[in-house]
């Protein structure tokens, strides 16, 4: 297991407009013409990092990297109801791939702060662009 330093370093991630760190690894979006089939990024949160309550108009799947906790995706379905998911591999409970279907709000935050980080990969097929991205108040 890496430290979130090395991470941030290694890919010279910037902060994210919701929250954590990101790196985009494949975006065949720079064309701006036809939609591609997918993104995707790495993305750190580290402490008390949280990616706030967002949706987008693309399935994401998050896949866990390394990190010493895991992630807790808080999802609204588009019909209201609440759904915890738990992306990582220290317990029973967590799974270390998560999809989120497209036009779900959800948000992202560590199963336990301090001292602590988890490297994950979103993938966002089709391509993710801000145009179909929804931040919640």
């Amino acid at each position: 297991m890496q430290t979130p330093a090395f991470w941030k370093n290694r890919y010279g991630m910037e902060a994210h407009p919701e929250g954590g760190w990101f790196y985009e690894t494949f975006s065949p979006s720079l064309k701006k013409t036809k939609r591609s089939l997918c993104t995707s990024m790495m993305y750190l949160l580290e402490e008390n990092d949280y990616s706030a309550f967002h949706r987008i108009e693309s399935d994401e799947l998050w896949h866990y990297y390394d990190g010493s906790v895991n992630v807790l995706l808080h999802c609204l379905t588009p019909e209201g109801e609440y759904d915890l998911k738990e992306l990582g591999v220290h317990n029973k409970q967590a799974v270390p791939c998560v999809l989120i279907p497209a036009n779900t709000w959800f948000a992202a935050e560590l199963a336990h702060k301090s001292g602590t980080f988890a490297l994950s990969g979103c993938t966002v097929s089709p391509v993710f662009d801000f145009d179909d991205f929804e931040m919640a108040d």
